[in-house]
């Protein structure tokens, strides 16, 4: 998994300076889940295994205006030194969604405990 972690890195380092020059670039998700698939498609050896895979390109104007979705606070998702188990209501598990995505748990006035 070592290799799987460096290619990771270089991608991630590929998307920084992509950014820098003003391209744009997307994840595509299901690589390793589909990874027969993708060997078939990029006629890759049997022995290799795609880890990752990114698209780059100019983002046309109307993305580039397209307003960012709302992300939760960094205080709501990074730990420090130790993991902190939240404390939830059964009922308060599955909260308003922000763009499809479970919403920051604090703001509901569900903190760490």
């Amino acid at each position: 998994m070592l290799a799987v972690t460096d290619a990771v890195i270089a991608a991630q380092n590929a998307v920084v300076a992509a950014e820098s020059l003003g391209i744009g670039s997307c994840y595509i998700g299901d690589i390793m889940e589909q990874y027969e698939e993708h060997r078939e498609i990029l006629q890759l050896p049997e022995y290799v295994f795609p880890s990752c895979m990114l698209v780059f390109g100019y983002p046309t104007p109307q993305q580039s205006m397209r307003p960012k979705p709302e992300r939760c606070r960094l205080e709501d998702i990074v730990q420090e030194n130790t993991y902190y188990r939240r404390n939830f209501k059964r009922d308060e598990q599955i909260s308003t969604t922000l763009s499809g995505s479970i919403c920051c748990w604090r703001e509901k006035g569900i903190g760490m405990k």
